[in-house]
Formats: structure tokens, C-alpha cells, sequence
């Protein structure tokens, strides 16, 4: 399955999902994680009146996290 947004092949995400996520209001079908996040949550909360500095600390703090779970699934991986 291909992002509708980026037109790349759709990953599983940091939590293992494989299908994608909702792509909309910016398109209909599926996108995968990284334009969910950059684009599609970006203008959700853009949508809903969010300043756009705040949408980018917003942002910015998701990729901080899902930095953490990579790398705790990376210690959980070397220890098997």
C-alpha cells in the first residue's frame, strides 16, 4: 500500500501498525506515519485554530517520543 500524500510505500509505525493512517482532510485513503504527523496532524490542529507555532512545538515534541519508543525497541530487540 502506497502514502496517498507522499506516494511512498506505507511502513508499520513505531507501535508495529502496518495499515496506515487516515489521511484525511488533506486526502482521502491512507497515509503512512510521517505525513500523518507532519502534514495531517499539522493541519487538524491548524483546522481547529491552533496557532502554527504552537502546531510545530506539537509536532516537534512527537518525534521526541517516538524517538524514545525506537529506541526502546531497539534495546528490546538486542536482547533477544
Amino acid at each position: 500500500m502506497k502514502c496517498v500524500i507522499c506516494n511512498e510505500k506505507i511502513t508499520a509505525d513505531p507501535y508495529g501498525w502496518e495499515g496506515g493512517c487516515n489521511a484525511e482532510p488533506v486526502a482521502s485513503g491512507q497515509c503512512c506515519y510521517r505525513c500523518d504527523i507532519n502534514v495531517v496532524l499539522t493541519t487538524r490542529l491548524i483546522q481547529q485554530g491552533i496557532d502554527r507555532r504552537d502546531v510545530d512545538g506539537i509536532v516537534a515534541e512527537i518525534w521526541l517520543e517516538v524517538a524514545k519508543i525506537d529506541r526502546e525497541v531497539y534495546k528490546m530487540k538486542g536482547a533477544e
